[in-house]
C-alpha cells in the first residue's frame, strides 16, 4: 500500500485535546487457520469491547494506563524509541511505530485502556485493542486513514513489533466488523463483503479453560 503522509492543511481541523474511542472483539464462525494461509474465514464482532482515552501532550513521550492488567499497569516511553518489552504496551509501541512508519506525524499523548474482552481466550483481545487505540489516534490527530488502513497498521503491529505470527482477520473483523453481520473475508487478496445474520440466531462462545498466546504459545508452532 503507498504512503500516506498526514501533512495537514492549514484551513483543516487543528488535532484535538482529548478524545475516547472503541472496538469490538471478534468471535470466527468458519474457517479455523485459514486466515494466514490465505484461505477464508467468516468471522463476527462481539459485544464486548476495549475502551480508550487520550489526550494531546506537550512532550513526544506516551504514558500509557491499563485497567485490566495487575503487574506493569502503567507505562511510558518516548516516540521514536520504540523497543520491545515483551508486556502488553508493545501493542501500543508497535501502533505508534507503524503509524510512524507510514508517514504519520504524532506527539506525545496519555492513554487510559480498559475492557471487557477476555484476554488469552481466542476472542481477539489483541486486535481489538489496537484498532481501538487507532481509532483513538485518528481522532485526536485527524489521520488520513480508512478503516481497512486501520487493520493493515494492526496487524503490521502486531506481527513486526509484537512478534505475533497473525492472520489478517482479527484486524480485519474488528476495524470493519459489526453485530448485525460477518464478514466473508478472502485472506490472501484481503477483498470481503458483509453477511447478514438471521435477527433471530444467537451465538454463544464457551470458556474452554485454555489460555493461549500468540507470540509465543503453540500457535506459532501451528503456523510454522
Amino acid at each position: 500500500m503507498s504512503q500516506i503522509r498526514s501533512r495537514r492543511d492549514p484551513s483543516s481541523p487543528a488535532p484535538a485535546a482529548a478524545t475516547s474511542a472503541d472496538a469490538p472483539g471478534r468471535v470466527n464462525l468458519i474457517g479455523e487457520h485459514t486466515d494466514y494461509n490465505g484461505g477464508y474465514v467468516l468471522p463476527t464482532v462481539l459485544p464486548q469491547r476495549t475502551h480508550c482515552q487520550l489526550t494531546l501532550r506537550e512532550d513526544q513521550r506516551v504514558q500509557a494506563a491499563s485497567a485490566d492488567v495487575r503487574d506493569g499497569a502503567t507505562a511510558e516511553y518516548a516516540l521514536g524509541a520504540e523497543h520491545v518489552t515483551h508486556t502488553w504496551v508493545d501493542y501500543i509501541q508497535g501502533v505508534t511505530l507503524a503509524l510512524r512508519n507510514r508517514g504519520m506525524r504524532l506527539s506525545g499523548f496519555n492513554l487510559s485502556l480498559h475492557s471487557d474482552v477476555p484476554i488469552g481466550k481466542g476472542l481477539s483481545s489483541s486486535a481489538s485493542l489496537e484498532i481501538s487505540v487507532l481509532r483513538g489516534l485518528r481522532r485526536l490527530f485527524n489521520l488520513p486513514l480508512t478503516d481497512l488502513d486501520l487493520a493493515m497498521i494492526a496487524h503490521t503491529a502486531e506481527t513486526d513489533f509484537v512478534g505475533a505470527p497473525v492472520g489478517i482477520m482479527d484486524q480485519m473483523v474488528c476495524s470493519l466488523g459489526d453485530e448485525r453481520s460477518a464478514l466473508f473475508l478472502d485472506a490472501m487478496t484481503r477483498s470481503y463483503r458483509r453477511v447478514a445474520l438471521p435477527d433471530a440466531m444467537a451465538i454463544g462462545v464457551i470458556d474452554s479453560g485454555i489460555a493461549h498466546d500468540h507470540a509465543t504459545g503453540d500457535y506459532r508452532v501451528r503456523r510454522r
